[in-house]
């Protein structure tokens, strides 16, 4: 199953979309072929739109479509919580907590993720592991696992460090967001993905870059050898929506979503072809 994720919306709509701009955005999303979508707080001026009739009106339009709600991204929390110190990140909860009723609200089938963001020069690292096993213990109580996103220059670091911190008492149940241009610039190995990531990916991001820049572009325009990709998630046990993400002007959103979604679509079909006996 083929989805986006919510660069998609900032792309159609800019950076301060909400549920009904999500609900907008679905009729064109399911013309494509696009099964699924994940939703997002991108900006923290958009939490209080969030109510339960904008909810309600953004699940009734997803079913009209056909299209499932994956995982939740709580982007506006991203760079505060990297920022603060412990202390002080505990002052967001009710925000994060906010954000827990309305993915719960919306019928997510997904992780509810926190992007790991770079800190600011001279602003106080919080204490990680104290923080996310708080957020973890939320989450569980909305019935949701918790997961991150590596953002280049995070407070955790790549792909092994991760694998130790899920290894550790307490985040048994801690998941990755694994978004393909985010780990590419990070200097990843993305064609052969580590076995410790093995059951440990909750959602993906898929999107294209050259390594140096970090772009999100079609996969097919960059150097990220999604044919070595996306069988590597499968060997680690994902079977969830292959959410592709693009971030683009306005005018050119659903030609390059479209040219994304062919450009999966061939791989995926290419490795479910039967082989010849």
């Amino acid at each position: 199953m083929l989805g986006v994720s919510p660069a998609y919306f900032v792309s159609m709509y800019g950076a301060h979309f909400g549920p009904r701009e999500t609900a907008m955005g679905l009729g064109a999303l399911s013309d494509i072929g696009y099964a699924s979508f994940q939703a997002e707080v991108f900006s923290p001026e958009t939490l209080g739109s969030w109510t339960p009739s904008s909810i309600r009106e953004l699940r009734a339009e997803a079913s009209a479509h056909g299209l499932a709600c994956g995982a939740f991204v709580a982007h506006f929390l991203g760079r505060p919580m990297a920022e603060l110190g412990y202390a002080r990140v505990l002052e967001l909860m009710d925000q994060a907590e906010r954000s827990l009723a309305a993915a719960a609200e919306l019928g997510c089938r997904g992780p509810w993720t926190l992007p790991l963001t770079a800190p600011r020069a001279g602003t106080e690292a919080p204490a990680l592991e104290e923080l996310l096993a708080a957020l973890a213990e939320r989450c569980a109580a909305y019935g949701f696992d918790l997961s991150v996103e590596l953002m280049p220059g995070n407070v955790l670091g790549g792909l092994a460090e991760f694998i130790g911190l899920a290894s550790k008492p307490g985040f048994e149940a801690l998941t990755l967001l694994l978004d393909t241009g985010h780990l590419w610039v990070m200097g990843e190995d993305l064609s052969r993905l580590p076995d410790g990531l093995a059951g440990k990916i909750g959602a993906v991001h898929l999107c294209d870059n050259d390594g140096v820049v970090n772009l999100s572009l079609p996969p097919g325009r960059g150097t990220i050898p999604f044919r070595r990709v996306i069988p590597e998630l499968g060997r680690l046990g994902f079977d969830g929506p292959l959410d592709i993400e693009v971030v683009c002007p306005e005018d050119q959103a659903l030609i390059a979503y479209a040219e994304a979604f062919e450009a999966v679509s061939s791989i995926v079909r290419r490795r479910e072809r039967p082989i010849p006996a």
